[in-house]
């Protein structure tokens, strides 16, 4: 690579310096390799990070899709809880009014026993020939009910 700057064979001079530009081309040749290495690094760590942001990317828009998915669905619970809501108070309006129906059907129910019982003695007091005492309990059935 460097010519010896004198023509002697045994120059002290430039036996040291061509010793040493023998060990600086050395030196400069592994520094080549090295450098060669690094740069097949370099590229490789670009590969790597150019994946990393591809699948960084793809993880986002995942997470984003996601995330989107969890919204639309919080407004369908909140839909159909509201929904629940209406079913439940409409619920317990029916319950009510089942337990208020039920109420008048007793009162219907002892209402019609006492006429029963109310008929039967008049037709027992018909049958006695006691028309007036048939009539009178006929009546009083008829008045208590109307109260």
């Amino acid at each position: 690579m460097f010519e010896k700057p004198c023509d002697e064979k045994v120059c002290p001079v430039c036996l040291a310096c061509c010793s040493r530009i023998s060990e600086l081309e050395n030196d400069l040749h592994s520094l080549v390799v090295e450098n060669e290495k690094l740069k097949a690094d370099f590229k490789m760590f670009d590969f790597y990070k150019e994946q990393y942001n591809n699948y960084l990317s793809e993880d986002y828009h995942w997470l984003m899709e996601q995330a989107e998915y969890i919204e639309k669905l919080e407004l369908e619970i909140n839909d159909l809880r509201s929904e629940v809501q209406e079913w439940q108070q409409f619920y317990n309006e029916s319950e009510e009014s089942h337990l208020e129906t039920m109420e008048l059907l007793k009162d219907i129910v002892n209402q019609n026993k006492r006429l029963r019982k109310s008929i039967i003695k008049a037709i027992s007091d018909i049958e006695v020939i006691n028309l007036h005492e048939a009539k009178k309990t006929l009546r009083e059935a008829l008045n208590d009910d109307e109260n």
